[in-house]
């Protein structure tokens, strides 16, 4: 697997095809500042989606509870992960959630074999 942030490259689609091409899965990285629209034209061809909860570089950081919107969960008020999710259809939460069910669909198959 390859990850980069989503900023990392100015034609992400050339650059997925690169590390598709080298045998490696795409995978992103998204930082709490970065909106997860910034990733829906290249959702649907990466492996992994990384949702940053914290600022990369800085130490002692607490979990920030306010990213989970950008994988569809909500948060509990003790700051856990509760199952009501955004379903409008066409979103980046339920395109990366679609590919992530894919996907493990997939290796459960694989597995099977």
């Amino acid at each position: 697997m390859y990850s980069c942030g989503v900023l990392a490259a100015e034609d992400a689609d050339a650059l997925i095809d690169r590390i598709v091409a080298a045998g490696m899965k795409p995978a992103v990285s998204i930082k709490p500042k970065t909106p997860v629209e910034d990733i829906l034209a290249i959702a649907g061809r990466l492996y992994m989606v990384l949702i940053m909860t914290v600022e990369p570089g800085f130490g002692g950081q607490k979990f920030m509870p306010e990213m989970m919107p950008k994988v569809g969960l909500g948060t509990t008020k003790g700051g856990g992960a509760s199952a009501r999710a955004s379903r409008t259809s066409g979103s980046v939460q339920c395109i990366v959630r679609e590919r992530c069910l894919q996907r493990s669909t997939s290796l459960a198959l694989e597995r099977a074999r």
